[in-house]
């Protein structure tokens, strides 16, 4: 049985409110959106003014590189959404492989010096390197930026003397002012040992010390 004009009007009317709201909500979700992006904008330039940070550019490729695995959008539409130039975006890839390349080739130098010589510090790196280094234009800060991001600069070992030995063979005194209450100089002197630092031998410092005043009083 046909429908009547009036009721194929009124489904058609029904249609159309439901594609209205259909369209009013997808309206809604948008500017939601819209606004969401200008406010993380609004974060990340904030971020950059108090914290001094400028990655934004170099984020860039490494974004549009992890939403195209993502999504599987094309280069174009990517770099359309981020606003970067197709170009820019191709350069910068470019000059980040070459980067890379550069540095495996100094840590292969690195190593090679670094298999006879495990403790080769930066600097005498850079003094035994500085011809090869000079032919693929690396200088100095350069490779100990290299060194510092790929974990190989060495740190330096802490040399000390030791001053104390509580675990020796002779008699040992018990500690009779342990409890004692000192109000006033010269009831208790203390003395110790300290190692001084020199270039050329190691000097020890015999102090006796006032426990009140906490006077020098003897050398």
């Amino acid at each position: 049985m046909s429908k009547i004009p009036e009721q194929r009007i009124l489904e058609l009317e029904a249609k159309v409110k439901l594609l209205e709201k259909q369209k009013a909500r997808a309206e809604h979700l948008a500017e939601r959106a819209d606004k969401k992006v200008i406010i993380f904008d609004m974060l990340v330039d904030m971020a950059e003014r108090e914290y001094d940070i400028q990655n934004k550019k170099k984020l860039h490729t490494q974004v549009i590189d992890q939403y195209r695995e993502q999504t599987k959008e094309t280069i174009v539409s990517t770099c359309g959404l981020l606003g970067v130039n197709r170009q820019v975006y191709y350069r910068t890839k470019k000059s980040k492989l070459r980067k890379q390349n550069l540095a495996q080739q100094v840590i292969d130098l690195v190593r090679v010096l670094r298999m006879k010589m495990p403790r080769l510090g930066k600097i005498k790196l850079y003094y035994l390197l500085e011809e090869d280094l000079k032919k693929i234009k690396i200088g100095r800060d350069k490779l100990f930026r290299i060194l510092q991001a790929n974990h190989l600069l060495i740190i330096p070992r802490e040399s000390y003397h030791i001053t104390t030995d509580s675990h020796h063979r002779f008699r040992k005194h018990k500690n009779k002012v342990c409890n004692l209450k000192i109000n006033k100089p010269e009831q208790v002197w203390i003395s110790d040992i300290t190692y001084v630092r020199r270039r050329e031998n190691p000097s020890y410092l015999a102090l006796i010390t006032d426990a009140y005043s906490k006077k020098i009083v003897e050398v």
